[in-house]
């Protein structure tokens, strides 16, 4: 019994002493890893308040298959920030017998973004090759939608917004928001859950939905990552 006993004190004293994930390395904590702590609180809060009955999925392509499947307009599909092509050719895959465009500088973030993001992250030396069905508009999207939507005569069906940056996606609703109808699928790839995230992708869909007066409801999330699906209604 004493035995038992010593082990049973042993093993909670060793479970003290396991390393807390925010001790201190030097006589402060490291502010990085608390904001990134509490940038996942507000975002639970958030999905506790307005998520809870979306589906969840394992990863940004799961998702995507889901969204997509939920298209039913007839109008275009898009990808803001392509980078190395990996989204939008299962997007095109999982689309076959439409045409997607994809809309990139391949020159990397245009301004930095939050720690270890500077401008010029994800800057591909070449254009990456994509699917038949794919359609790559290359450069800023304010020197590439502005001839995009002159030419444009259906409404927009789905978006996959995957360009991290407030004055990007801002720029995406600037020049489509007239085509953005009920039906309409957009996912996002940096909605929410990193410090700061209220502040960019976030930021420049709540504008628009308060200029819009439109209404959504969100349909899916990775709730491990970013991404989060929403359907306007």
């Amino acid at each position: 019994m004493k035995t038992l006993a010593r082990r049973l004190r042993s093993r909670f004293s060793e479970r003290l002493f396991v390393p807390h994930p925010f001790a201190k390395k030097t006589d402060s904590y490291d502010l990085r890893e608390i904001a990134a702590f509490v940038a996942a609180l507000e975002s639970a809060s958030y999905y506790t308040k307005h998520m809870l009955k979306c589906k969840s999925f394992e990863c940004a392509t799961d998702l995507l298959t889901h969204a997509l499947s939920l298209v039913k307009l007839p109008g275009v599909i898009c990808e803001f920030g392509v980078a190395t092509g990996t989204t939008i050719n299962h997007i095109a895959r999982v689309s076959a017998g439409r045409i997607i465009h994809g809309f990139d500088g391949f020159t990397g973030l245009p301004e930095d973004w939050r720690s270890g993001f500077p401008a010029g992250k994800f800057a591909q030396p070449l254009p990456p090759a994509v699917e038949k069905n794919v359609i790559l508009h290359v450069g800023l999207f304010s020197e590439t939608l502005p001839q995009f939507v002159s030419s444009l005569q259906e409404d927009v069906a789905f978006l996959h917004v995957d360009c991290d940056l407030y004055s990007s996606a801002k720029e995406i609703f600037y020049y489509l928001g007239n085509r953005i109808k009920p039906g309409t699928v957009i996912v996002f790839d940096e909605y929410m859950n990193f410090p700061g995230w209220k502040n960019d992708e976030w930021k420049a869909f709540r504008e628009f939905i308060s200029s819009s007066k439109l209404k959504y409801k969100y349909v899916g999330l990775v709730p491990s990552h970013q991404q989060v699906a929403v359907l306007i209604e």
